[in-house]
Formats: C-alpha cells, sequence, structure tokens
C-alpha cells in the first residue's frame, strides 16, 4: 500500500515538474527568451532562487506574487503545472490496473 501511494505521489511531482518547465519553455519561446537562462521576474528582472520554483508550492507560498516586488504573477504556470501533475496522475492510476 505505501508503495502505491509513494509512486502516486512521485507521478503528481514528475507531472508538475513536466508542466512547469513545458510552460517556461513555450512562453520563453513565444517572447524569444533564452530558454536556457536563469527564470526572473518580468516585473523587477530579480533572479528568482531554486528554491520558489517548486512546481505548485512555490507559488502558493508566495501567494502568486514576486518575493521582491510585490507584483502579482501569472497563474499561467500554475495552471499548467495543476494539469500537467492530474495527467501524469491519471496514468499512473492507470498504470496500476494494467499491472
Amino acid at each position: 500500500m505505501v508503495n502505491i501511494v509513494v509512486f502516486l505521489v512521485w507521478c503528481f511531482t514528475i507531472g508538475a515538474v513536466l508542466g512547469s518547465t513545458y510552460s517556461t519553455l513555450v512562453y520563453r519561446l513565444h517572447t524569444h527568451q533564452s530558454v536556457i537562462s536563469r527564470s526572473k521576474c518580468d516585473n523587477c528582472n530579480h533572479v528568482i532562487a531554486f528554491y520558489e520554483l517548486v512546481p505548485i508550492v512555490s507559488y502558493t507560498l508566495l501567494r502568486g506574487r514576486c518575493r521582491y516586488c510585490n507584483t502579482t504573477i501569472e497563474n499561467t504556470t500554475l495552471k499548467y503545472e495543476i494539469v500537467c501533475a492530474c495527467i501524469t496522475l491519471g496514468i499512473g492510476l492507470i498504470c496500476l490496473r494494467v499491472l
């Protein structure tokens, strides 16, 4: 039972990370920015620390605002993270039924 829960949490986490990455790539390609540069606030250009980039958790803890200039952060990335996390969780559940 514990193994199943760990597997499902892992699926959700991987999905959130993939959703965050996908959202960032789409945004940067659309705005002609480098895809390998560090993430930064669109308003104050402050580089975002690695611990502020944890999918879903960081947005929630920061209440959707930049830590440095308090500007509202768009929730588009959060939506991608949640949708991709739910999709991979669903795939994980399907895999458990097949096995």
